[in-house]
C-alpha cells in the first residue's frame, strides 16, 4: 500500500505544479518565426471582481489538478479491488485451520494444525516446517 500512496502523493504534486505552471506567451520573440517582428501587446481594462465571483486565472488550472487528483484516486481504489479479488471469499468454508501455537522462542513455534478434521502438530522455525506428529482426538 506504501507504493499506492506515493503513487497519489506523486500525481497530485504534478497536477500542483501543473496547474502553477504559466503559459508560453505569444509576445515572446522566442516563440514566433525568426525575424518577425513581436505583435504588439494589447491591454484589456479589468473588470472588477465581486465578492463571491472566484479569481478569473485560476479555475482552468484547479480543475485540471482535481481531475489529475481523481483520477489518481480511481486507478488506486482500482488497484485495490484487484488485489482484494484473488483474496479468500468471506463465509466459504476453510478446510485448515491453526488451533494454537505455542512460542519456543527465536522464532520458532510450535502449531497445531487441523486440516479436514486431523490434527497435526508442526514445527515452524525460519526457512522450514516440519511435521512433527499426527495427534489423535480426545473422544
Amino acid at each position: 500500500m506504501r507504493s499506492a500512496g506515493g503513487l497519489a502523493l506523486f500525481l497530485f504534486a504534478a497536477g500542483s505544479a501543473l496547474a502553477q505552471a504559466p503559459a508560453p506567451s505569444p509576445a515572446d520573440p522566442d516563440h514566433g518565426p525568426p525575424g518577425a517582428a513581436a505583435p504588439a501587446e494589447v491591454i484589456y481594462p479589468r473588470r472588477a471582481a465581486s465578492a463571491g465571483e472566484p479569481a478569473r486565472g485560476s479555475a482552468p488550472g484547479g480543475t485540471s489538478a482535481l481531475l489529475l487528483v481523481a483520477a489518481a484516486a480511481a486507478g488506486v481504489g482500482a488497484w485495490y479491488l484487484l488485489r482484494r479479488r484473488n483474496q479468500a471469499v468471506p463465509g466459504a468454508e476453510r478446510k485448515l485451520v491453526i488451533a494454537e501455537t505455542r512460542s519456543l522462542g527465536n522464532r520458532q513455534y510450535l502449531v497445531v494444525a487441523d486440516y479436514e478434521g486431523r490434527k497435526l502438530l508442526l514445527g515452524v522455525c525460519p526457512g522450514r516446517i516440519d511435521l512433527l506428529t499426527k495427534l489423535e482426538d480426545e473422544e
